[in-house]
Parts: C-alpha cells; structure tokens; sequence
C-alpha cells in the first residue's frame, strides 16, 4: 500500500498530524473526544507514491494497537473510526 493512502486513512479516521518530529518523519496522533492519545505512529514525509513494505506496516499496526485482521480492514475502510475506538476499548488500550 502507497504512504499516502495509509496517511489519508489515518487522517480520515481520528488521527491527525502533528509536528514533524525533527527527523522528517510525520507524527500521526489519535485523537478521542477532542484529546491526544499515546497512541501514534510516524512516516517519512518524503516519498508519498512509494510503497510501504512488510516490515513498516507491521510496526505501524503494532504502534496502532490492531491486530492483523483489524489493521487490513482500518485500511480497506471496513472498519470506522468508531469501530477502532470500541476495538481499543476491548483491548484494553483505551479506557471507556
């Protein structure tokens, strides 16, 4: 999957982002009824036609707190913002 269509996902569903992190990479941070959440992922914010191999998109599912399954559908738009929220919730992650 190309960066840009992971990043426009993020963005679309709850996530926004913040500044650069001094790296050149994007910080993406959850945000839930109007809060940063510690959960965040990053990209480089060069090369948004590139694809994002194996390895990336396994850390930013872990970094995403999802588990395979969740993650492809996140991505494939099955799965909403609130979707995620009541997932984490499940999980554990994130407090109701």
């Amino acid at each position: 999957m190309k960066a840009r269509k992971v990043k426009d996902v993020l963005t679309d569903k709850g996530f926004i982002e913040d500044d650069h992190d001094g790296t050149g990479h994007a910080v993406y941070v959850l945000v839930v009824d109007g809060k940063r959440k510690k959960i965040h992922t990053k990209f480089s914010t060069g090369g948004h036609n590139k694809e994002i191999g194996t390895g990336l998109m396994k850390k930013i599912q872990k970094q995403l707190g999802m588990d395979t399954k969740f993650f492809r559908e996140y991505l494939e738009c099955k799965n909403s913002y609130e979707d995620y929220i009541q997932y984490l919730k499940d999980k554990g992650i994130l407090k109701s």
